[in-house]
């Protein structure tokens, strides 16, 4: 009896500390739940990026006693542990600025370098009020150590003008974080694009504390904007009516199942030529160690097969055929990169298997020569965090996103999972409210969700300024505008209010031309313009406005060649030059 008093006593004891224990074996404490309480901006934006502080002098702390605040602040560290300027001079005492300033108010950034990571870390072990926060540098090794003790931080890493932005995903999940910030200058809307699509978040700083550099990085489609001048950016947030500064990412569930067969060759190709941003797939492994595709474990919903499809080797599939729509094979991975090779669109790999070696078997054929291109162009999911421990373990460098969330995970849940395994939040689109949204883009975490069905509810999301949406109707996007921006050469000045012409790209990439309206103008002399715009298409039965980022626009002349009253004058002088000599030849010869 006494035994099992004390077994019953143990297995109570392990089952209180498992929610903290998978936190981080190296870290010697666990934050409770107290969260900042986070000012968003107000916008008429959907969804629009927060404003960050970036903390340079004291007179930037003395601005945080106002009520206009930004959502997180910036704050260089020194190797003792002091706040410091953007000139290395000491500004005040960690202490000093969470306590008197930021005040629980305001989400903390502690910028650390590799020689000042060491000193962070000593502070973590007594300083115990250092938990909602994020930790940034641009040496990714000093975010990776901080992270690999102190998971529950968030870790953002900052690159410079050079940096490769096709890489920067990858070398910021290496290193535990959650979050890249560009420079302005290399802040496209195409790359900052090409991030998101990878679970990275975007922040984007300013080059300038001006009101056309804040915009310019609004319309970037980041979920931040950073500058000393934070007032300014929420004044600028606050100028939007209704509108969009990113489109969704349009993730084809199994492909396009309402037309094709789920996980399939054709279904991937198919939703590639709709304009599908991701194509999403379920996974297995077989029996001789090959990564094969199908939404059930069991065979016979959606092919010939009957049984599970790990109890066969990928020789034996062959066997069977995909029967809802057509008569294909069962794919394989190889299979499907080769559907999706040429294409930007991202393969979001679902792990369905319960057997990790999948983890190892996928590293071996993403270092290996058939598969070397679709390693830039993969990002995984799963349900199983397992799965995910393992994945972290063997490809650190590939994108992952927690599937396991549900409606009653709490802020502390869901931060602690996401930063164990490092993930990004897709859950199913009933489990994050606009209140819980809200929490996690302040903290930098871009809610993926799943899963829409219907052409319409589809639309509509895009519409709400939805980041990204795994849906069953991928090809509902197809002619919907996806990219809008002023093209470099217009016929007229540009001037704010008058109209301007626009290159609008739809989900498909096919092009056209229409008429936007110019909303920022600044003229760089010598008939050169930096011009943005914003295109509302109301022939799609969207009421939401597309904004441009700046281009640099030249006013094509209307005097060219021989059209132009320049270049006749010369013309008509040499005819009549030529028509008084033929006369006068005519007449001598007379």
């Amino acid at each position: 009896m006494k035994k099992t008093i004390r077994i019953f006593i143990a297995a109570l004891l392990i089952a209180c500390v498992m929610p903290f224990a998978y936190t981080s074996a190296n870290a010697d404490w666990f934050p409770d739940d107290t969260f900042a309480t986070e000012t968003m901006p107000a916008s008429g934006l959907y969804n629009p990026p927060i404003s960050i502080a970036e903390v340079t002098s004291a007179d930037t702390l003395e601005s945080f006693k106002n009520d206009d605040l930004p959502v997180q602040a910036i704050l260089s560290l020194d190797e003792n542990g002091k706040v410091v300027g953007e000139n290395g001079e000491e500004i005040c005492d960690l202490s000093v600025a969470l306590d008197k300033y930021l005040q629980k108010k305001i989400l903390p950034v502690f910028r650390v370098t590799e020689t000042s990571a060491d000193a962070f870390l000593t502070r973590m072990k007594t300083d115990r009020r250092i938990t909602d926060a994020s930790v940034t540098s641009s040496s990714p090794e000093a975010v990776k150590k901080i992270k690999s003790v102190y998971p529950f931080l968030r870790g953002i890493i900052e690159f410079d003008e050079n940096a490769d932005v096709k890489r920067a995903a990858y070398i910021a999940n290496a290193a535990y974080a959650q979050i890249c910030v560009l420079p302005e200058s290399t802040a496209t809307y195409d790359n900052v694009r090409y991030i998101q699509a990878r679970f990275k978040t975007v922040w984007v700083k300013a080059d300038e504390s001006d009101r056309f550099s804040i915009k310019n990085c609004i319309a970037s489609g980041c979920f931040g904007v950073i500058s000393e001048n934070y007032p300014l950016v929420n004044s600028v947030l606050g100028e939007y009516a209704e509108g969009i500064s990113r489109t969704p990412y349009d993730v084809a569930h199994r492909g396009l199942p309402e037309s094709y067969n789920e996980n399939s060759v054709s279904g991937t190709v198919a939703a590639v030529k709709a304009g599908a941003t991701h194509v999403e797939l379920d996974c297995y492994l077989t029996l001789d160690n090959e990564i094969a595709f199908m939404h059930d474990a069991g065979l016979a919903r959606t092919s010939t097969g009957s049984g599970n499809i790990e109890d066969y080797t990928s020789a034996q599939l062959e066997n069977f055929r995909l029967n809802q729509f057509s008569d294909e094979k069962i794919p394989l991975i190889e299979d499907i990169a080769q559907a999706l090779q040429g294409s930007d669109v991202v393969l979001v790999l679902e792990i369905k298997t319960k057997k990790t070696a999948v983890a190892e078997v996928l590293a071996e054929k993403l270092n290996g020569k058939d598969l070397a291109d679709l390693k830039t162009h993969l990002t995984i999911i799963s349900f199983d965090r397992n799965q995910l421990a393992k994945m972290k373990e063997v490809l650190p460098e590939i994108p992952m996103a927690d599937l396991g969330g549900s409606s009653s995970d709490d802020l502390t849940t869901i931060l602690t999972s996401s930063g164990e395994y490092n993930c990004a939040v897709d859950y199913n689109y009933g489990a994050i409210d606009k209140t819980k949204y809200n929490r996690l883009i302040a903290r930098g975490f871009i809610p993926w969700t799943w899963t829409y069905g219907g052409e319409v509810t589809v639309i509509t999301g895009l519409e709400t300024g939805n980041p990204a949406m795994t849906n069953n109707n991928a090809d509902a996007l197809t002619s919907i505008p996806q990219k809008a921006e002023v093209m470099p050469t217009q016929s007229s000045k540009p001037e704010v209010g008058k109209n301007v012409k626009l290159k609008v790209t739809e989900y498909s990439g096919r092009q056209k031309t229409v008429n936007g309206t110019a909303t920022d103008v600044k003229d760089l002399g010598g008939g050169k313009y930096l011009v943005m715009a914003e295109y509302e298409p109301s022939e799609y039965y969207l009421s939401a406005v597309y904004h441009t980022q700046s281009v640099v626009v030249t006013v094509a002349s209307k005097n060219k060649g021989c059209s132009s009253s320049v270049g006749l004058y010369p013309l008509a002088l040499i005819a009549l030059f030529t028509t008084l000599l033929f006369a006068s030849e005519r007449k001598f010869i007379k």
